[in-house]
């Protein structure tokens, strides 16, 4: 999965996802949250797929330890 997603420009070409995919913990601590993929088209492919949840995982991870911080 990391040599598809290393094909793919930061930012995966628009694609956003946001990972909620059951819920989410810190530093949001809202059950409901779900997953979203926002900006999907055609034009991705798996690549895309897995470097945007990568990113957002990353994001989220940065997210909470700042708060720690």
């Amino acid at each position: 999965m990391n040599l598809e997603a290393e094909k793919v420009p930061p930012g995966s070409e628009g694609l956003i996802i946001l990972p909620y995919l059951m819920g989410e913990r810190a530093p949001i601590w809202d059950p409901l949250a779900r997953g979203v993929f926002f900006g999907l088209s055609l034009a991705h492919g798996r690549g895309h797929i897995i470097r945007a949840m990568m990113e957002s995982v990353g994001y989220a991870v940065s997210h909470s330890i700042e708060l720690v911080r």
